[in-house]
């Protein structure tokens, strides 16, 4: 069979996207395409927020990465980065110094080491209105 580069459906080299869910949806995905969080976060400046989304993988462990998408502030996470336990949820807290519309990306790879663009990541995109 020719070699898929579509993600979740591809055998590819024996990787895999980790699976993603968020908030209490059911809908879970896989691949760089990613889920967006089905609501608006409503802030204000410098009031913690905290992020959470549900990953499984076959593997023991995921890398997860959490960044500053867009939007016109600096972000402060308390951990950006490290490698989480498959089959379970993790979360992030962070400030926005700035009001604003903001998309804070959480990325979760199965194997760093072996991280290609293609595969075998998948993105999580977090949307957050900012006020004063």
């Amino acid at each position: 069979a020719p070699y898929v580069l579509d993600e979740p459906n591809s055998d590819g080299r024996g990787d895999i996207a980790p699976l993603v869910r968020l908030g209490d949806s059911r809908q879970a995905v896989r691949g760089r395409a990613g889920i967006q969080y089905p609501q608006v976060i409503q802030s204000k400046v410098d009031e913690l927020i905290t992020l959470s989304a549900h990953i499984e993988h076959p593997d023991d462990e995921v890398w997860v990465g959490w960044s500053h998408h867009s939007g016109p502030g600096n972000v402060e996470f308390t951990n950006k980065e490290y490698m989480h336990d498959s089959g379970s949820s993790t979360s992030v807290e962070l400030h926005i110094s700035e009001p604003g519309e903001y998309v804070i990306r959480m990325q979760t790879i199965d194997d760093i080491a072996a991280f290609e663009f293609y595969c075998c990541h998948t993105n999580a995109y977090f949307s957050i209105h900012v006020d004063d």
